[in-house]
């Protein structure tokens, strides 16, 4: 995975970002199991992701956990169209991730949030290529 944090209030200046995302299906392949790594001059991230199918919802459940923020963050997930759009909250923001382009090697990623009414700036974008 290439990424890169945009110029921001929350990312300073912004920077370039390597790491790796490695997902399979959970049991009875009813959710996705993730893990993932990724460094940059702002910090290291490590997580672990786990999305899952509620039909009462009629969308995906999210819980992710990591090592820059206490507890989990919590969201949910539809696609609409050809894009798979996450929709999380975290601490007093909205967060907003668009995953496009999902082909069965590659994807792109945009990652936008926002505070009370405020627009939803991009913060972050990645690509990534299945080895």
């Amino acid at each position: 995975m290439d990424g890169e944090y945009l110029k921001s209030p929350m990312t300073g200046n912004g920077a370039r970002q390597t790491g790796w995302y490695k997902a399979h299906l959970g049991p009875g392949g009813f959710s996705i199991v993730a893990d993932f790594e990724a460094d940059s001059t702002l910090d290291t991230e490590i997580g672990h992701e786990r999305l899952t199918w509620d039909p009462n919802k009629d969308a995906y459940t999210t819980v992710t956990v990591g090592n820059g923020f206490p507890g989990a963050i919590i969201g949910s997930a539809k696609w609409e169209g050809d894009n798979f759009v996450l929709q999380t909250e975290f601490r007093t923001m909205h967060m907003r991730a668009v995953y496009s382009h999902v082909g069965e090697k590659t994807i792109q990623i945009e990652e936008s949030y926002q505070t009370g009414d405020a627009p939803f700036p991009l913060i972050w974008k990645a690509g990534a290529t299945r080895k």
